[in-house]
């Protein structure tokens, strides 16, 4: 499972599964990075970067992919 953790001042707010049962919101917030959740499950590798979401407030993310061969 891939879950993107949004974190705002050091601290964790939120933690998304990205899967085929993503929400709208999830799908978005993926969507800015032009990462689909098939993207991120075929990155082997942990991906960090940042996304500016519509309040315009900055959130740092990291993507934990776990359960992967």
């Amino acid at each position: 499972m891939i879950k993107v953790r949004l974190v705002r001042l050091g601290k964790p707010i939120q933690s998304l599964p990205l899967t085929d049962g993503a929400t709208v919101d999830d799908m978005i917030l993926a969507s800015e990075q032009n990462l689909t959740p098939d993207m991120l499950r075929l990155n082997k590798e942990p991906v960090q970067g940042t996304w500016k979401l519509k309040d315009g407030d900055t959130y740092y993310v990291e993507h934990n992919i776990t359960g992967g061969r």
